[in-house]
C-alpha cells in the first residue's frame, strides 16, 4: 500500500502548545524582509555587472590599459556592453523553464556561481578571450537573476507586504549600479574586481540558513516541509501558517498543477494577464532606460557640463538609489496604477524638455546660459523611473498571474524586456544619427506617453488584493477598464 502523505492540520496539531503563541507583526514581517534582503545579494551582483561595463570598458580601451595583452578596440567594447543584454536576453527562457522543474534553492546556488565565475576570471586574466567569457558568464547571470529573484520573493511574501518586497529587487540592483560606479570610479581595476568577488561569496554562506518557497515545496507534494518552510519565514506562528498553507493547496488545485499551452491560451484572464506584463516590461524598456544609462557621459559631454565623468554617473547612481528608495514606501500607500501614472507622466515631461534642448542646440540657437537643463531633466527623468517605471513591472508581473503559469509568463515577458533593451543600446547611436540626438528622446518620450494611455485604460490596481482576487477579476472584468467594471481594491478587514 501507498503511504499516506500526513495532511497539514494533522502535523499542525502535534505541534507543543507554545509554538502557538503570536509572535508580533513586525517578527513576522522581519522575517521575509531577512530573506528576501539575502536573496537580493544576487540582484545586487548583477547591478554592479551593469555599472562595470560603464567605468571598466573606458579603461580597458585606452592606451593605459592595465591588461599586458593591450587594450581592446572600440568595436570589442561596443561587443562587451551589450553581451550583457544578448545572453539574458538568449538564457531568460532557459531559467524561467528551469524554475518549473528545480527547486528555487538550486536555482539561487547556480545563479550565484554564475555571478562567483563571472567575477573570478575578471580577478585573474588578462586575456581579451576570457575577458569575453567572463562577461557571457555575467549576462548568463542576469539572465538568471531576473528569472529567480522576484519568482523567490513573491512566493514567500505576504499580500500586505508584497509590493514592498517587490520593489527591493530593483532597488538591489540600483544600490549595485551605485556601489560599482563609486568603486570602479576610484579602486584599481584589479582590485575591484576582487572586491565585487565578495558579493555572491556572502550570497552562499547566507543563504545555507533560508528555506526552499513553500509553494514549490507543496507542487511537489512535500507537505511537512512546506509548513516548516512557512512557519520559519512568519516567524513561527502557527495559525496563520494553517490559513496560508491551505490557500496554497486550494490555488494548486483551482487549476492544476501543470497548465498546458492549450490552458493558457484558452483562459481570458490568463492571457489578459500575459498580455498585460508583457506590454509593461517593453513599455520598461521604450522609455531608453538602457540606452541613457549606456550613453550618460556622452549625454553630459554633448550637454557642455563640466561635470567629470566618474561624478556624473555617481550623480545617477544616487538618485536611482533615492527614487528606488522612496518607492518603497510609496507603493503600498498609493497603490501601483497611481504610481506607474506619476512615474510615466514626468518621464514623458523630462524626456520632452530633453529632446528640446538639444533640437535647439542643434539648429544653432545659444544655449549656452541653459546648460543645466541636461542635467536636471536626466536627475528628475532617472529618479520618477526608479519610483515606478522601474521596480513596478516585477512586481506586477508576480501579480497579474497565478503562481502555476508564472514561470512560462517571466519567461514571455522578461524575453521581451531583453530583447527590446539589447535592440534599444544597439541602435541608439546609428538612430541619433538619422533622427538627431533630440529624435531619439522625443521617440522615447512618445513611446511612454502611449504607455501612459495603455495603464489608464488597461492596467489594473492590485494594492493589497490576494493572487486569487485578481485572477478572478482578470477573468471576469473587461479588456478595458471603465467600460463595464474596473477592479477595486478590496477592503481590508
Amino acid at each position: 500500500m501507498e503511504s499516506k502523505v500526513p495532511d497539514f492540520m494533522d502535523i499542525l496539531e502535534n505541534e507543543d502548545a507554545e509554538c502557538h503563541s503570536r509572535p508580533s507583526r513586525i517578527r513576522r514581517y522581519l522575517c521575509q524582509y531577512a530573506a528576501t534582503i539575502i536573496v537580493n545579494l544576487n540582484a545586487l551582483a548583477y547591478g554592479i555587472s551593469v555599472a562595470w561595463g560603464s567605468t571598466a570598458l573606458p579603461v580597458l580601451e585606452s592606451p593605459e590599459t592595465p591588461l599586458n595583452s593591450g587594450p581592446f578596440s572600440e568595436t570589442d567594447t561596443s561587443w562587451l556592453s551589450s553581451s550583457l543584454c544578448l545572453m539574458a536576453f538568449l538564457t531568460t527562457p532557459i531559467f524561467s523553464a528551469l524554475s518549473s522543474r528545480v527547486s528555487r534553492k538550486i536555482l539561487g546556488y547556480v545563479v550565484a556561481s554564475l555571478h562567483l565565475g563571472s567575477w573570478l576570471i575578471l580577478c585573474i586574466t588578462d586575456m581579451h578571450v576570457l575577458i569575453y567569457v567572463a562577461r557571457i558568464l555575467a549576462g548568463i547571470a542576469a539572465g538568471g537573476t531576473i528569472v529567480y529573484v522576484p519568482l523567490y520573493v513573491s512566493e514567500i511574501a505576504e499580500d500586505e507586504i508584497r509590493g514592498t518586497l517587490g520593489c527591493l529587487f530593483v532597488f538591489s540592483i540600483n544600490a549595485g549600479i551605485l556601489f560599482g560606479y563609486i568603486v570602479g570610479g576610484y579602486v584599481s581595476y584589479f582590485t575591484q574586481t576582487k572586491i565585487y568577488f565578495l558579493i555572491p561569496l556572502i550570497f552562499i554562506f547566507c543563504y545555507v540558513f533560508l528555506p526552499d518557497t513553500p509553494f514549490f515545496l507543496l507542487k511537489k507534494n512535500k507537505t511537512a516541509e512546506a509548513i516548516a518552510a512557512l512557519r520559519k519565514l512568519r516567524g513561527g506562528e502557527n495559525s496563520d501558517v494553517a490559513e496560508e498553507i491551505s490557500s496554497l493547496k486550494s490555488s494548486l488545485e483551482k487549476s492544476g498543477v501543470d497548465i498546458s499551452l492549450r490552458q493558457i491560451f484558452s483562459s481570458r484572464g490568463l492571457v489578459r494577464g500575459l498580455v498585460l506584463s508583457i506590454t509593461i516590461c517593453i513599455c520598461q524598456q521604450l522609455s531608453g532606460i538602457f540606452a541613457i544609462l549606456s550613453f550618460t557621459v556622452q549625454i553630459f559631454n554633448e550637454s557642455g557640463s563640466s561635470l567629470s565623468s566618474t561624478l556624473a554617473s555617481i550623480i545617477v547612481g544616487i538618485l536611482q538609489l533615492f527614487g528606488t528608495f522612496l518607492s518603497l514606501f510609496l507603493v503600498e500607500r498609493f497603490g501601483r496604477k497611481k504610481l506607474l501614472l506619476v512615474s510615466k507622466s514626468f518621464i514623458v515631461f523630462e524626456l520632452g524638455i530633453l529632446g528640446t534642448y538639444f533640437y535647439l542646440k542643434d539648429i544653432g540657437v545659444d544655449v549656452t546660459s541653459w546648460s543645466w537643463i541636461p542635467l536636471k531633466c536626466l536627475s528628475f527623468y532617472i529618479m520618477f523611473f526608479s519610483i515606478g517605471l522601474g521596480p513596478l513591472p516585477f512586481v506586477l508581473l508576480t501579480e497579474l498571474l497565478p503562481m502555476q503559469v508564472r514561470s512560462f509568463a517571466a519567461s514571455l515577458a522578461l524575453t521581451s524586456l531583453w530583447g527590446v533593451a539589447f535592440l534599444v543600446v544597439l541602435i541608439f547611436n546609428p538612430m541619433a544619427g538619422a533622427l538627431g540626438v533630440h529624435g531619439c528622446y522625443w521617440l522615447f518620450s512618445a513611446c511612454t506617453f502611449l504607455g501612459v494611455l495603455f495603464v489608464i485604460f488597461f492596467v489594473p490596481e492590485t494594492k493589497s488584493r490576494s493572487i486569487d482576487e485578481i485572477s478572478d477579476d482578470l477573468n471576469e472584468g473587461p479588456w478595458i477598464l471603465g467600460k463595464r467594471k474596473t477592479l477595486q481594491v478590496s477592503t481590508v478587514k
